[in-house]
C-alpha cells in the first residue's frame, strides 16, 4: 500500500470516527431548552429524568433526532401532503403491524397490504387516515427514553388553532396527536430506521380491528 492510500485510510477512518462522536458529545447539555429545526419542526428538551438516560448512554439526543429521526418525520409529511396510505404504513414499526395481526395475515407484508386496504374503507387501522382529515402545522419532538435495546421520542402533531402546551395526558384523551418514534439498538450502540410504534389513544388496537372482516358491512 502506498503512502497516498495510507493516507487516504486513515482520513476515511478519522472521518468515520467524527461522524459517530457527534452522536455521543456532551455538547447538547449545554444546549437551549427549545430549538427550531426547520420553519414547522421543533426539537424540545426532554424533562432531566430523561436526559440522564441519554448521558448514561453517553447519546446526543438533539444530533440523533436532527440526524437520524427528522428524514422519517419528512416522509411521515408527505404522506400526509399525497395522502399516501403506503406512505404511513410504511413508516409503521413491524413490531406495531404484528402485534395484533399475527394469526390473521402470512407475513408482515400481508399485514401492511391490508393495513393500507382499511384506507379504503373509511376505517383505517390505528386510525391513521385522521392525519389526511386534519391540518397539521407543526412538529414537536421530545426524547422519551433509551433503554439497552432501543431509543425513542415523542412526536407531537400541531392542529391548526391549536395553542398551549401540548401533553402526553391530552393525547391519550384524544385532543392533541401524538406519535411515538422507536430505532432499534445494537450492542455497539449502533442505530436503525426509527418507526412507529404508537399512536396515543388510538393506536395499538385491539386484535378483532385487525381482522380481515373489520369495517365491512354485515
Amino acid at each position: 500500500m502506498t503512502t497516498k492510500q495510507i493516507s487516504f485510510l486513515i482520513l476515511l477512518l478519522f472521518s468515520l470516527f467524527l461522524s459517530q462522536c457527534k452522536f455521543f458529545g456532551p455538547e447538547w447539555k449545554s444546549g437551549p431548552s427549545e430549538e427550531m429545526f426547520a420553519d414547522d419542526i421543533k426539537y424540545i428538551r426532554a424533562e432531566s429524568d430523561i436526559e440522564k438516560q441519554f448521558e448514561d448512554a453517553k447519546m446526543d439526543p438533539r444530533q440523533i433526532a436532527k440526524e437520524k429521526l427528522i428524514p422519517q418525520i419528512q416522509e411521515f409529511k408527505e404522506g400526509i401532503q399525497e395522502k399516501s396510505a403506503s406512505n404511513l404504513v410504511y413508516l409503521a414499526s413491524p413490531n406495531l403491524i404484528d402485534s395484533y395481526a399475527n394469526g390473521y395475515y402470512s407475513s408482515t407484508i400481508a399485514a401492511a397490504e391490508a393495513w393500507e386496504k382499511s384506507f379504503e374503507t373509511g376505517k383505517a387501522w390505528c386510525e391513521f387516515d385522521l392525519f389526511f382529515k386534519t391540518k397539521v402545522v407543526a412538529y414537536e419532538i421530545i426524547p422519551s427514553g433509551v433503554t439497552r435495546d432501543n431509543i425513542s421520542y415523542d412526536v407531537y402533531l400541531r392542529q391548526a388553532g391549536q395553542t398551549g402546551k401540548l401533553t402526553r395526558e391530552d393525547a391519550y384523551e384524544k385532543k392533541n396527536f401524538l406519535l411515538h418514534f422507536e430505532s432499534f439498538r445494537s450492542s455497539k450502540g449502533e442505530l436503525g430506521r426509527f418507526s412507529i410504534n404508537g399512536f396515543a389513544g388510538h393506536c395499538p388496537l385491539t386484535e378483532d380491528q385487525f381482522h380481515p372482516e373489520f369495517g365491512k358491512a354485515k
